[in-house]
């Protein structure tokens, strides 16, 4: 990918992923306010660990060629009306809950539109990663950089799955 875009001058490229490209297992059991600007400890599940070494071989091209990386990190998707994910099954219950990086379909989208608008000049480096999900309790993980860089603001609010029942 990175190779093509490169070969046609393709000044940006938006790469996606789980959150725990970044933080892993190490981060998730014992830190708070956790920023995707943290050292990378992917963990040494498969997945997490090759999507990691694709996002540094993205990163590395970033040094020897004018085109800039934005690495969207997701982790669960869901239609905010219906709570279903991809295979149409509910994937979160009201007063249970859910995996901090849930974000709505709809969200998601324009977390991508945010990213293909901003002006790159504005970024702190020509690779940047991001945590894209919308406000959660405890504050575990933190999303202020793609509000303050990329402009993003969710719509949907999700509060209603961290709401426990009696």
């Amino acid at each position: 990918m990175m190779m093509a875009a490169v070969e046609h001058k393709i000044s940006r490229v938006i790469n996606s992923g789980p959150f725990y490209v970044v933080a892993g297992p190490t981060y998730e059991r014992f830190d708070h306010l956790i920023t995707p600007d943290v050292p990378h400890q992917p963990g040494t599940y498969l997945y997490a660990l090759t999507k990691s070494l694709g996002q540094e071989i993205c990163r590395v091209f970033t040094l020897s060629n004018d085109i800039h990386v934005m690495d969207l990190l997701f982790y669960m998707l869901l239609d905010a009306e219906t709570h279903t994910g991809t295979t149409g099954d509910s994937i979160a219950q009201l007063g249970h809950d859910m995996t901090p990086y849930t974000t709505s379909w709809q969200d998601t989208g324009e977390a991508f539109r945010c990213a293909l608008e901003v002006d790159l000049t504005t970024l702190p480096s020509k690779s940047e990663c991001f945590f894209v999900f919308p406000d959660i309790p405890h504050g575990k993980f933190s999303n202020e950089k793609v509000r303050r860089l990329l402009g993003w603001d969710p719509q949907d609010d999700l509060s209603q799955f961290w709401k426990k029942t009696i």
